[in-house]
C-alpha cells in the first residue's frame, strides 16, 4: 500500500515539475494520467 503511495507522490511530483518548467501540457490532463496510472494500480492491487 505505501508503494502505491510513493508511486502517486513521485507522479505528482512529476507532474508538478513538468508544469513548473512549462512542458505546457494542460492540467486537466496531467491530472488525467494520475487519475488513470492510480486506478490501475489499484486494479492491479486488487487482483494480485
Amino acid at each position: 500500500m505505501t508503494k502505491i503511495i510513493k508511486n502517486i507522490v513521485k507522479a505528482l511530483n512529476i507532474s508538478i515539475e513538468a508544469t513548473r518548467t512549462g512542458f505546457a501540457i494542460r492540467e486537466e490532463s496531467i491530472w488525467y494520467l494520475i487519475y488513470m496510472f492510480i486506478k490501475i494500480r489499484i486494479i492491479s492491487e486488487i487482483k494480485g
